[in-house]
């Protein structure tokens, strides 16, 4: 325990040996270093130079922001043969380093070497040995307290890890100075609010009328306002599914598509669900260079779920790159989804990576150098499951410019935006805004419904004000009683 904070001054080095064999397609379990801002590390490597491995450094609570730090902070590693990893803490945090196999299983041993800076305790006026039980620490009152727990073992989950359990022991003196305080504001609050009582009864007649007015002008204003859905991202090839809500109130969907040159959306209105069964095929060739340590330009595929992708990749065969298949919603949690739906893959020579997609969404396909600037060919062939609009009862073309579809009165609306041309951010990607316009004889019906209501809540909260007025002098002092011992 100490009374200021103490620098971060110390310095403390270990090393640890891990030897790991992983299967394909798994991250093998991963060690823990607890670190603090300005710490670093040096890792040593040895894997068979026929073969690669992905070596990963994370920080726990940074998943969902890691992928593009590439500039500032390396993640991700190539390794092969051997070699050293020199990583510098640039935030204290909980950090994970693991070793992940797209291949055959692989054998790789790891020397990893720490050096911490720790708090200094030199000037701490208490202390206590946790690992010996229970043990407390006094707090002073009113002063700045500072505690530090630290461990004198060598660090890594390779010696286990364990909880410590903290709780603070209660002051009992500002305790009861606190209870004494909070009796005398209740007191306080009674009083005043005995005084608000009174005034709001001989407000409530004044106000009612001009409440009413308040409430139809804002009602009128919210009927000839369009009710906005926001702007949709389509790409080529993609078809997208909007079922109408609350149709009572909705004359007809309104789309407007902002100024683009490629994609040309179509807006399709039926009277129940279409299926997903129409297979479209499309193929797209993409060529990347990127830099040592950059993720390339990626590609966008607006996908739904049941369909597939086959990716066929020509790199130099003495070269590696890292390519990735990502929902854009899915950073956070797809780290570790190795078994379900692989995201990573090395790729080196030529091959194809087969994916089926298990979920709709904006899919994103990119490239990561590790190494010098090389050069890749990718030729991605999609086979698209898209809506079935052959029972369509209107349609648009939002390309050339606004378009609107009525909404049928109590009836299920689904609505259908989809594009005819090939997919791909090559391509290019559009925005098409939509928006509800309001069925003017369901609105007012409603509004003199909401008057007739808010009237009626109006007089019963008046009467309600009055009873209250009349049984507050009762009851003031069985109120002070009830507080007051």
């Amino acid at each position: 325990m100490l009374n200021k904070k103490p620098p971060l001054d110390v310095i403390r080095t270990w090393s640890d040996i891990h030897y790991a064999s992983p299967e394909a397609g798994r991250i093998v379990e991963d060690w823990l270093y607890i670190l603090n801002e300005g710490s670093e590390m040096d890792i040593f490597y040895s894997v068979p130079s026929s073969s690669s491995l992905l070596l990963t450094i994370t920080r726990e609570d940074e998943y969902p922001t890691w992928f593009y730090h590439f500039d500032h902070q390396p993640h991700l590693h190539i390794i092969h043969g051997n070699g050293v990893i020199h990583q510098k803490i640039l935030q204290s945090g909980r950090y994970r380093i693991g070793v992940i196999n797209f291949d055959s299983r692989v054998e790789v041993q790891l020397n990893i070497t720490a050096r911490a800076l720790i708090y200094n305790t030199s000037e701490a006026r208490d202390m206590c040995m946790v690992a010996q039980g229970q043990c407390s620490l006094p707090v002073l009152f009113g002063a700045e307290n500072y505690a530090v727990l630290t461990t004198h073992l060598k660090q890594g989950i390779s010696d286990g890890e364990s909880y410590v359990n903290l709780s603070y022991q209660p002051r009992l003196s500002a305790y009861f100075g606190g209870i004494v305080l909070v009796i005398i504001i209740m007191y306080a609050a009674i009083c005043l609010f005995n005084t608000s009582i009174r005034i709001i009864c001989g407000l409530v007649d004044r106000w009612r009328l001009r409440f009413i007015c308040h409430l139809i002008v804002f009602m009128i204003s919210v009927l000839f306002a369009p009710i906005c859905m926001g702007p949709y991202r389509v790409g080529a090839g993609s078809s997208s599914l909007i079922q109408v809500a609350i149709p009572y109130f909705v004359e007809s969907i309104d789309a407007f598509k902002f100024p683009d040159k490629k994609v040309e959306p179509i807006l399709y209105m039926l009277n129940k669900k279409p299926p997903l069964d129409v297979i479209r095929t499309w193929s797209d060739i993409h060529y990347a260079s990127p830099e040592a340590g950059r993720i390339v330009e990626d590609w966008l595929y607006i996908l739904n779920e049941g369909s597939e992708m086959d990716i066929f990749y020509s790199v130099p065969s003495s070269s590696s790159l890292l390519l990735t298949i990502t929902r854009e919603d899915e950073y956070p949690t797809w780290f570790y989804r190795f078994d379900h739906q692989p995201h990573l893959h090395i790729i080196h020579g030529n091959g194809v990576i087969h994916q089926k997609i298990l979920q709709s969404g904006r899919y994103r396909i990119g490239v990561i150098n590790f190494d010098s600037r090389v050069e890749v060919q990718l030729n991605i062939t999609a086979r698209a499951l898209i809506y079935n609009t052959s029972e369509a009862r209107d349609m648009c073309m939002v390309a050339q410019g606004q378009c609107s579809l009525p909404v049928l009165f109590g009836a299920e609306n689904y609505a259908v935006l989809t594009t005819h041309l090939k997919q791909g951010i090559s391509d290019g990607e559009s925005y098409v805004n939509l928006s509800y316009q309001p069925r003017l004889s369901a609105y007012f019906g409603g509004i003199v419904l909401v008057i007739i209501i808010m009237y009626a809540a109006i007089c019963l909260f008046n009467t309600s004000i009055r009873i209250i007025c009349g049984l507050v002098d009762r009851w003031r002092f069985v109120f002070k009683r009830s507080l007051l011992p």
